[in-house]
C-alpha cells in the first residue's frame, strides 16, 4: 500500500513529539513552561477528569496571575475551547484545543480551502506529577476534511497573548 507523502510527514513528525516527551531532560528548552504537580499519585490512578483538573488548577512560572485554566477557558478569540487527555508510556498529554471565529480567516486561507484556524496547547505531565507546556501547534481545518497541524516557533508569545487576551494572529 502507498501511503501520500503528508501521512508519511505526520507520522514521522508525530513520532518524533512523543518520542521526544518520553524523555526526559534535565536542561529543558526555554520554551517548556515548568509548572507544578498535578496532585496525582504516582500511578494516576483516576485520570481523566484529575489530570485535567490538576493543570487547570495550575499556574505556568511566568504567568502568576491566573491558573492555565482560568486564562485558557476566559481566552474571548476562541469560539469553541476543549480539553482533552491522552496517555503516551508512563506520560499523560492534556491537550487544550480552540477554534477561532470565521474572521480570523483572510483571503488567501479561504482561497486556499481553509474553513477555520485553531491552537492546541500541549501540556505532558510527568510521572512524578510535574508538568509543563510541551509545545504550541496551529491547527487548519480545509474544506475537503483534511486537518493541518503544524508547530508553532513563539509559543511563549501565544502563552502570553493567551493570559492577556490579546488575539493571536496565525
Amino acid at each position: 500500500m502507498v501511503f501520500p507523502k503528508y501521512l508519511l510527514l505526520l507520522f514521522v513528525l508525530v513520532f518524533a513529539i512523543f518520542l521526544g516527551a518520553c524523555t526526559k531532560n534535565e536542561t529543558d528548552s526555554q520554551d517548556k513552561q515548568k509548572v507544578g504537580t498535578s496532585g496525582q499519585p504516582n500511578g494516576a490512578e483516576s485520570t481523566t477528569p484529575g489530570l485535567i483538573n490538576g493543570i487547570k488548577r495550575g499556574k505556568l512560572v511566568n504567568y502568576q496571575s491566573a491558573t492555565i485554566g482560568t486564562a485558557f477557558d476566559s481566552y474571548k478569540y476562541l469560539t469553541n475551547k476543549e480539553w482533552k487527555l491522552e496517555q503516551q508510556n508512563r506520560y499523560f498529554i492534556v491537550d487544550f484545543v480552540g477554534w477561532f471565529g470565521p474572521d480570523a480567516l483572510n483571503e488567501n486561507d479561504i482561497k486556499n480551502g481553509v474553513t477555520s484556524k485553531g491552537i492546541d496547547v500541549k501540556f505532558v505531565i510527568n510521572p512524578d506529577g510535574s508538568y509543563y507546556v510541551l509545545m504550541v501547534l496551529k491547527i487548519e481545518a480545509r474544506s475537503d476534511g483534511k486537518v493541518f497541524q503544524n508547530q508553532l516557533a513563539d509559543s511563549v508569545g501565544i502563552l502570553a497573548k493567551i493570559y492577556a487576551n490579546k488575539q493571536i494572529s496565525l
